[in-house]
């Protein structure tokens, strides 16, 4: 594969330029929310370990006041009616193809960005989706 650093350059100075009130960009640190279950291999739940993560990342855009409050992702701070919104966003028969994972990668997301496959967030979600998106 061919690769050409100006236009790598430029894309990696365009990353995550939409929005830089998210925070740390692309698990920069490592952090992100979650519980030390998912890096010891515990199943994952969406109060312990995906919530703060999408909370850090989405919130603020997708909370009632946020710009993005009129789209399917609402996040009010409260986990059970944040796991009920992003939930709608999940495919469990197809981890990679939910709208929520499409949407962090920058597919049809108009702010752009906020997890990249290779950051550990990210994975984290995937796994959350592929043992069945728990509460």
């Amino acid at each position: 594969m061919n690769s050409n650093p100006t236009l790598l350059f430029a894309l990696l100075c365009c990353v995550g330029c939409a929005d830089f009130s998210r925070g740390e960009p692309f698990g920069a640190s490592g952090s992100g929310g979650g519980s030390m279950g998912a890096e010891a291999g515990l199943a994952i739940s969406y109060a312990a370990d995906i919530h703060a993560l999408l909370q850090g990342g989405c919130a603020s855009c997708h909370s009632p006041t946020g710009a993005a409050s009129s789209t399917a992702l609402l996040l009010t701070g409260n986990v059970t009616e944040d796991y009920l919104s992003a939930l709608d966003l999940v495919d469990v028969g197809s981890p990679d193809a939910s709208r929520l994972v499409l949407k962090m990668e920058g597919r049809g997301h108009s702010g752009g960005a906020i997890y990249t496959r290779a950051s550990p967030q990210y994975a984290r979600v995937l796994r959350w989706i592929g043992e069945g998106a728990a509460p």
